[in-house]
């Protein structure tokens, strides 16, 4: 592998992908009630006061700068461990829970169904038979929220939507959750941007790596003591060059390495609901119901629906704490690859190209981001054997572009490419 870092394979996301990102998304965000949600980055916190983020590109320069986050809250009773093992007590802990609606596999998404929303409904079908607004609405005050006597929000179980996207802070690697408050004022702030370029924007402008804006979030009180938050930009200071803005804001090399060490946000939200993410619904949702007395459990009709669903649903893939342990799974002979899951094929994979090739292995890692899980596994079976993974598909003088790419061609170093690159990118004016 070559000892230079090859920066140009991360790009600002497509603005047409973020948009597409946005309106699937919005589908799912269905109005349940009616009437007029391992080696990972945590989530970095929006303070009180000013907050300066450097949005991350996606790993995939085909992919959003950020994925949808569809899920509730509820109380589970779970089992405390100690040094990995369960001690036999248990606790209750609220859980934030995926919706299989957004996060399910194909066919969970064609079924359309998730076991907290369907709950949601035939509570709902019942509040329906209940005359008077007042009534209807203590009744349903369990699933909406309520304020307590003493002032205090407590939070239902309606499932929300945000969005997840990868962003520095205090150059500190993290995820950023964004609400779609925050999403529609960024797109203002693009809106203003093309204005002042009389040009449509084709690259997020947040998530650039080379030519971003920070995206700065100020959360502060109002007068009457609750928190407003405030979308902007830093902007180029006064007698400040545009060359020299984007410089001064530019992702570092270090900052593109650690991210790229890390799962990508459609590992992480794409496909990803199992029988972990049910059963903890069931779980949470048993309880609920006990304690607001809905008895909803007792419906058959509701228990078949329930039923539907989780033939849907995929078991738990087993979850590898290090490097070290897909090689000892590897080193048993016969390691069966058929049923890997994509994270585990992708960290096998990278081990296995760092070490065995060189100047074609940033090539190689490029197209484990474009090929899919089937030939993930067709690739690991074959490093597992020892041979060779499969020639990459060239066109000229290098790798065959993705669609909706640019390709440069470069007939000195990777230096003059990325040269190239830069040179070529649109400026914009300062």
């Amino acid at each position: 592998m070559t000892e230079q870092f090859d920066r140009s394979k991360f790009k600002g996301a497509k603005l047409s992908k973020l948009r597409e990102t946005k309106e699937q998304a919005d589908k799912k965000d269905v109005r349940l009630l009616g009437g007029n949600s391992e080696g990972r980055a945590n989530f970095l916190s929006v303070e009180d006061g000013r907050n300066e983020f450097r949005i991350m590109p996606p790993h995939n320069p085909n992919d959003p700068t950020y994925r949808p986050l569809r899920a509730a809250m509820l109380e589970c009773e779970l089992p405390v461990f100690e040094d990995g093992k369960e001690t036999g007590k248990f606790e209750f802990k609220n859980k934030k829970i995926f919706i299989a609606t957004q996060h399910g596999n194909e066919a969970l998404r064609k079924l359309g169904k998730d076991p907290i929303e369907t709950y949601i409904k035939y509570v709902n079908d019942e509040a329906s038979l209940i005359d008077g607004k007042d009534e209807k609405q203590k009744f349903l005050s369990p699933i909406r929220g309520w304020r307590g006597r003493d002032g205090k929000w407590n939070w239902g179980i309606l499932p929300s939507t945000s969005f997840v996207c990868y962003a520095v802070k205090d150059n500190q690697l993290g995820r950023l959750e964004l609400w779609n408050s925050w999403i529609k004022e960024m797109d203002k702030i693009m809106a203003l941007i093309e204005e002042e370029e009389d040009e449509v924007l084709d690259i997020d402008p947040f998530s650039d790596p080379d030519e971003g804006y920070p995206l700065v979030i100020k959360k502060e009180k109002n007068e009457k003591d609750r928190w407003e938050y405030t979308v902007d930009r830093v902007n180029p200071k006064k007698r400040q060059s545009w060359d020299e803005f984007c410089e001064e804001n530019r992702v570092t090399d270090e900052q593109l390495k650690e991210l790229y060490e890390k799962e990508s946000l459609t590992e992480l939200y794409v496909d990803c609901y199992t029988k972990r993410d049910f059963d903890l619904a069931i779980n949470g949702l048993r309880l609920f119901d006990k304690k607001f007395k809905f008895n909803i459990f007792e419906n058959d009709e509701f228990l078949a629906e329930l039923e539907e669903i989780e033939k849907l649903v995929p078991e738990e893939e087993r979850k590898e704490n290090s490097d070290e342990s897909i090689k000892k799974e590897f080193d048993k002979a016969g390691a069966d690859t058929s049923k890997w899951p994509k994270p585990k094929c992708k960290k096998y994979l990278k081990a296995y190209i760092l070490d065995a090739y060189d100047s074609e292995a940033e090539d190689y890692l490029q197209k484990l981001e474009e090929i899919e899980l089937d030939e993930l596994r067709e690739w690991c079976s074959l490093a597992e054997a020892g041979e060779e993974l499969p020639e990459l598909t060239v066109s000229g003088d290098g790798i065959k572009a993705p669609e909706d790419t640019e390709s440069e061609e470069s007939e000195n170093s990777e230096d003059a490419e990325l040269n190239n690159l830069i040179g070529n990118r649109r400026r914009r004016r300062g």
